[in-house]
């Protein structure tokens, strides 16, 4: 995508936006209607917003692991809410805030040993706390 022109990074952002949008209807909304709706509340949005405001926008797996400041994208939570972590889907304590590419890394990480795994991010979060709060 590197090579592309300008006009051409447009037309692929807009194509891959269109192609998420038909497979969220077509797929997730009818098979995730529960996950779906929640992750379009309200209340979701607010704590996402008070995640990125915990860490200060920074990947904490990124500044850990890495040692690597990165700033992050997307929201996970610690424990995954299709398994054991719907009970917590909206507390901020058990939230983290990655760059794409650790949250994939991760999500592979969790498919290979999921409870070290959110001992390791329950680490992490502990560890900034300590540190910067």
């Amino acid at each position: 995508m590197d090579k592309c022109c300008t006009e051409c990074k447009a037309k692929v952002k807009k194509d891959k936006a269109e192609s998420n949008k038909i497979y969220d209807e077509s797929v997730r909304q009818l098979r995730d209607k529960q996950y779906t709706q929640f992750y379009h509340s309200k209340q979701w949005r607010q704590v996402v917003e008070i995640v990125k405001s915990m860490y200060n926008y920074i990947d904490i797996y990124s500044y850990y692991v890495l040692h690597k400041i990165e700033y992050g994208k997307i929201c996970h939570h610690c424990r995954e809410l299709k398994v054991d972590g719907w009970n917590d889907r909206l507390n901020a304590n058990m939230i983290v805030y990655l760059t794409h590419d650790n949250h994939e890394k991760i999500h592979k990480m969790l498919e290979k040993d999921y409870e070290g795994t959110v001992k390791m991010l329950e680490g992490l979060m502990k560890r900034y706390n300590e540190e910067f709060n």
